[in-house]
């Protein structure tokens, strides 16, 4: 498996502190990549954004999604799942070769969430 590390470009969101830790729990969850390309690595705050995200924000995964040639977990920011873009608060779990990560906001739009039993708290910083 391979690590997928993207440069933030116009938008804003949360970084995850320690993908590992993020990987190894959801595995003790049951909840795997399913995709040779590892991700884990931003929620997305706003698209576009030239500011930073809100300097602290309370991130939980709630629930994941399994998509044509991606995963991805449906996380709350403070409480909600809703981004103030109006789509869905994720984070890109693994990807299928020749598959964007953009491909996960179709997902979690339309695909239906496998809620975790309980939710998993995720450290992260703003940019």
């Amino acid at each position: 498996m391979a690590i997928v590390v993207f440069e933030r470009s116009n938008y804003s969101g949360y970084r995850v502190l320690d993908r590992g830790a993020l990987l190894s729990e959801l595995e003790r969850r049951g909840v795997s990549p399913a995709f040779d390309r590892i991700v884990a690595e931003h929620v997305t705050y706003r698209y576009p954004d030239p500011d930073p995200a809100p300097d602290r924000a309370s991130v939980l995964v709630v629930a994941y999604v399994r998509g044509d040639g991606v995963d991805a977990l449906v996380v709350e920011v403070d409480g909600t799942t809703v981004r103030p873009d109006e789509r869905i608060f994720h984070i890109t779990l693994s990807l299928d070769e020749d598959v964007a990560p953009k491909a996960a906001n179709d997902a979690v739009a339309t695909r239906s969430w496998q809620h975790l039993d309980e939710p998993v708290g995720v450290p992260v910083e703003p940019f």
